[in-house]
């Protein structure tokens, strides 16, 4: 027979949660960019749709700092979802902002 300690030791292992599966594809999203990009300014144009034509490195700079910021706000989301207190959130958000900021800042 199986004591309930076993049962809760087996579904405590490692388990993919959707923040998780999320932060990984925004992760492939981000190298794909960023090497369809390279690719493009010094190899040869490649058939891509127009949103992801990289003529310059300010457009690949952008392109990536596109999904950067959006894989911040998703780590804000799991920080405040997990987060002890509130001046945890608040902190950790201010911190997030300000690298966005930086990030809007050098693309612009």
């Amino acid at each position: 027979m199986i004591s309930p300690r076993e049962t809760d030791s087996a579904l405590s292992g490692p388990m993919i949660t959707g923040e998780k599966i999320i932060d990984i594809y925004l992760l492939m999203i981000l190298q794909f960019i960023f090497s369809v990009g390279l690719y493009e300014l010094f190899i040869g144009p490649l058939e891509t749709p127009e949103w992801l034509k990289i003529a310059t490195i300010d457009q690949l700079m952008a392109a990536v700092a596109s999904v950067m910021a959006l894989f911040l706000a998703i780590f804000f989301a799991h920080l405040a979802m997990n987060a002890r207190q509130m001046i945890d959130v608040a902190y950790g958000g201010g911190r997030i902002a300000a690298v966005i900021d930086t990030l809007v800042f050098i693309t612009r």
